[in-house]
Parts: C-alpha cells; structure tokens; sequence
C-alpha cells in the first residue's frame, strides 16, 4: 500500500528498527513509515450520498433506477428513459428528450422539485440499472 512496507528482520538480532517480539526477537520495518499522502485525500463518503436514495431527492445522473420507485409513475418507463440517456446538465435537459411523451413529461414535472442534476460520478454510472441484485 502506498509507502507503507513491513520487512521482518533475518536472524534474531539485528533489524532496520522496530520492537522486540515475545521471544526478544527484534521485527523491523522499511524506512518508509509514512503512510502515502494520496492514500489520506482519499474519499471515504460520497458527498451527494444523500441524493442516491437517502432523501426526498434524487440525482437523476447517479441514482439507481429503482430509487425511482418512491415516485409514483416515474418507475420503470420514465425512469429507463432518463437513466439511458444522462448525463444532464440540468434537470429541464429531461423535457427535451423525444423519448418522452407529453404525459410522461407531465409526470417528471409533477416531480421536478425531487430532482437534481448533480456531476456523473463514475463509480456510480455502472450500477444505474443493476445495483448489485441478481438471481
């Protein structure tokens, strides 16, 4: 990992540094007792988290397709049709999509305060339509 590297020590004295073990064997360890600075940017909790299914709103370029579900009409036809065919820009990009009709357009209308167009991010494109359930 990074710069981190653990080296037991040959022998039974001797080593780069450590601590003595059970038996007054000494373990050491690489010079490199850093962890890699990357490694400590490195993000823990998606941000917009909330936005995949965890609230009232959903970021129409990263929810899952069934997240849809809790808005009555939009799952599954409406839903597929705006997974499908994102990234958007903003939300209203969704009403010039020719896919929809004027009732399935009056229906993301009825819901368009529940949607935000938040930035794709990649590790979420690959679950928009199987979020990990199979048979």
């Amino acid at each position: 990992l990074g710069g981190l590297s653990m080296k037991a020590s040959e022998g039974r004295s001797g080593g780069e540094g450590g601590s003595a073990g059970d038996d007054g064997e000494e373990r050491g360890f690489a010079e490199h007792d850093e962890a890699d600075p990357a490694l400590a940017n490195a993000e823990i909790d998606y941000a917009n988290l909330p936005y995949l299914g965890g609230s009232d709103k959903i970021d129409v370029n990263n929810a899952n397709i069934r997240v849809y579900t809790k808005l009555p009409g939009m799952y599954p036809s409406i839903a597929g049709i705006i997974a499908k065919n994102g990234p958007y820009q903003t939300v209203e990009d969704i009403y010039k999509l020719p896919k929809l009709s004027a009732e399935q357009k009056e229906i993301v209308k009825k819901y368009e305060k529940n949607l935000v167009a938040l930035e794709p991010a990649p590790e979420y494109q690959e679950d928009i339509f199987n979020n990990g359930l199979y048979r």
